[in-house]
């Protein structure tokens, strides 16, 4: 089993520029890109102001300049150039939406965008419409969506803006990644993240029995991802312990049950026995008796 992907170990979370990290892949190497990039802020005067610098304040501390757009050609080249067969889901707004298609026309690639509604959005409305929404778009080129009926809806439902305490400002649903992962994946193929974030790709690989290669510029977040893992870890760790226990429950009343069985088996064949034995003894003693009568007539 490989443990590495060029000079990367795999199933680990590397502190690194994400073009800086991506150029280091091999080509033909990864299975599917999932990743979820800052989003490019139209700057154009909606919504309540006092909420959108707080936003951009935030977005200043972790060192991103709110007119910045990290889904360049640039990026999009190289998630094509490492990717085996073409397989690439982006989460993105929809400033971003435009250049992707764009790319994927030039590509000559198929795509399907897929709205993540949210139900409890920021309040950001004013006299527009709220920004309840963000998407996802999946880029493929002979891909083969897994799974049933169930699980191929073409939207997904986010029930809770902020529902974690990983200190992150967008955390995605497990639900939602493992539903991807599932469905554009099988067991052991290997998921590239280069904007991890608090880790959430990786944590549903590692349950998934998927490898996963990230990277984060953050080291906060690094750090929270590297908890998370280990606490991952833990929890598995105690699932096969828990796991081994039952086995051995199991195991145990089942040697039990045999040897209660058993018991009742040789019991039965001691009473046949025992029967047998006390209907022979009588014959005997009738004879006994009978020849002993004969002897004195």
């Amino acid at each position: 089993m490989d443990k590495k992907l060029g000079e990367f170990e795999l199933n680990k979370v590397y502190c690194m520029d994400y073009l800086e990290g991506l150029k280091k892949i091999p080509d033909s190497s990864i299975d599917l890109v999932l990743t979820d990039p800052l989003y490019f802020f139209e700057a154009h005067g909606r919504g309540f102001a006092s909420e959108r610098e707080k936003l951009f304040m935030g977005l200043k501390n972790i060192g991103v300049n709110k007119d910045n757009n990290f889904i360049t050609n640039d990026l999009l080249n190289e998630f094509f150039r490492v990717c085996k067969e073409k397989n690439i889901f982006i989460f993105c707004n929809k400033a971003q939406i435009l250049d992707i298609l764009l790319f994927a026309k030039e590509k000559e690639l198929c795509f399907e965008i897929i709205p993540l509604c949210k139900n409890t959005p920021m309040p950001l409305s004013n006299n527009q419409w709220l920004p309840d929404r963000e998407w996802g778009i999946h880029l493929f080129k002979d891909c083969e969506v897994k799974g049933d009926y169930s699980v191929k809806k073409g939207f997904f439902i986010d029930n809770n803006y902020k529902q974690d305490n990983f200190e992150h400002p967008s955390v995605k649903p497990e639900y939602i990644i493992r539903t991807i992962i599932k469905n554009l994946t099988i067991r052991g193929g290997v998921i590239l993240d280069c904007f991890m974030g608090s880790g959430t790709t990786a944590i549903v690989c590692k349950q998934l029995g998927r490898k996963f290669i990230g990277f984060e510029i953050n080291p906060e977040y690094c750090k929270i991802a590297e908890r998370r893992l280990d606490q991952e870890v833990l929890n598995w760790l105690e699932v096969e312990i828990n796991g081994i226990e039952q086995l051995e429950n199991l195991y145990t009343n089942f040697i039990l049950s045999r040897l209660i069985i058993t018991a009742r088996n040789v019991l039965n064949a001691e009473r046949e026995n025992l029967h047998t034995i006390i209907t022979y003894a009588n014959l005997v003693q009738k004879r006994v008796k009978k020849d002993g009568k004969n002897k004195t007539q």
